[in-house]
């Protein structure tokens, strides 16, 4: 599992775009490849949507990379209080993985991937 992050620009812009094309012409595909986590914390409630794809030859840019399968989408949705006023952050991260086609499995490798560099900080 590896964050695709502005330092592999034109592969993040073209997994965002093999996504957007997905939504538009095979939402059904989205939905069937789809794991939703929602956790309230800490006055906080934190919504994270995994969708995961199959590489196809519409992606170029994995050709440079060994044995990946799967590219997954991660939208985070954060609500919470500030100073009375409800407030929204939203942020979308894209990973290129290895595991396979399990939705799950990914969100597991994920978050335990943020709990390691969360931990370096």
């Amino acid at each position: 599992m590896l964050q695709v992050k502005d330092n592999q620009r034109h592969l993040c812009k073209e997994i965002s775009a093999f996504f957007h094309k997905t939504y538009r012409d095979s939402p059904k595909l989205l939905a069937e490849r789809h794991f939703e986590e929602i956790e309230k914390a800490h006055g906080r409630i934190n919504e994270r949507n995994y969708r995961l794809l199959p590489i196809t030859d519409r992606l170029a840019g994995m050709t440079h990379w060994k044995d990946i399968q799967s590219v997954v989408e991660v939208t985070r949705k954060r609500t919470f209080k500030k100073k009375g006023k409800e407030q929204i952050e939203q942020e979308v991260s894209y990973y290129i993985t290895s595991l396979g086609d399990d939705v799950k499995e990914a969100a597991r490798a994920i978050r335990n991937h943020w709990a390691i560099e969360t931990g370096q900080h």
